[in-house]
């Protein structure tokens, strides 16, 4: 766990259905160390996989502690937006009146980037306010691909736009925090087929790229075993056939792995795929995690 305890902010992110929100509740678990630590586990834009992995009440815009040592939060970016001007205006009732007026709320709406660059300026604040509530990491289970792309390269686009004054000062402090290898990594998970291992070279390429974020590791998910080499034991009939399908396919999982990790350049987890459902496939991956040296 080394290798994934350095950093205080964790991003998970590759393409829709190959287990993102698993993935996430597992590492904050595993980082949480059962409880030792303080781990969040966010989600952008009122999504909410989370408590349905979990069988946990709907989260909400309040961190909530669902796993021992893990808290989640489902953030919005409006309420991300208020959270943040009364921390700026220093009085709750002004910034109360002046954002629930419905003409503000559409023109801040309108802002391409504002809504995630606030949920991510909240992030920043759970990662450095002082006090017993800080959490020691964070893990965001960011959207998919294409949209966690935008979301990641939104803080630049609303720095470059804003005028000289907190905003600005705000924005910048949460791209050097997206793009500090000491503090961030942006992993990309991805499941054994061909698309989605094609997705994630591509997505892997773009964030380093285009969003300019430090990479993690590459997170090959319900990873088969591995197929045995050479000849397979004496088998007859239908019993053979079978055999020789399965280890078929699991050679070509793992080369479509293999191939996809040279490609992307990234450090490589395997996850393999455990029995069950919700808390107790979490688990599972969280001790998967902790065993590793």
């Amino acid at each position: 766990m080394d290798d994934l305890t350095q950093a205080s902010l964790h991003v998970i992110t590759g393409k829709g259905g190959v287990g993102k929100s698993a993935v996430a509740a597992a590492l904050a678990l595993a980082l949480s160390e059962e409880g030792k630590k303080r781990v969040l586990l966010a989600t952008l834009d009122g999504a909410d996989d989370v408590s349905r992995l979990l069988g946990c009440l709907p989260l909400d815009d309040s961190e909530r502690e669902v796993l021992p040592g893990v808290w989640a939060v489902s953030m919005t970016g409006e309420a991300a937006r208020l959270e943040y001007a009364i921390k700026v205006l220093k009085f709750e009732r002004i910034a109360k009146i002046v954002f629930s007026n419905r003409l503000v709320r559409n023109l801040l709406d309108f802002v391409p980037g504002l809504n995630a660059v606030n949920q991510l300026g909240k992030l920043y604040w759970h990662l450095t306010q002082v006090g017993p509530k800080c959490f020691d990491h964070i893990v965001l289970e960011a959207p998919a691909s294409g949209h966690a792309l935008i979301t990641l390269r939104s803080p630049v686009i609303i720095r470059q736009v804003s005028p000289p004054g907190p905003m600005r000062r705000d924005t910048e402090a949460i791209v050097n925090l997206l793009r500090n290898p000491e503090q961030t990594q942006v992993h990309v998970v991805t499941l054994a087929s061909s698309m989605s291992c094609r997705e994630s070279v591509q997505l892997a390429a773009a964030l380093k790229n285009r969003a300019q974020v430090p990479l993690g590791f590459l997170w090959c998910n319900r990873v088969p075993s591995v197929p045995p080499e050479g000849d397979l034991p004496p088998a007859r009939g239908e019993w053979a056939a079978f055999l020789r399908t399965e280890v078929d396919r699991a050679r070509a999982d793992h080369e479509r792995l293999n191939s996809a990790v040279d490609q992307s350049g990234l450090k490589r987890i395997d996850l393999p795929e455990f029995p069950g459902t919700g808390r107790a496939v979490v688990a599972r991956l969280a001790e998967h995690l902790r065993a590793r040296v």
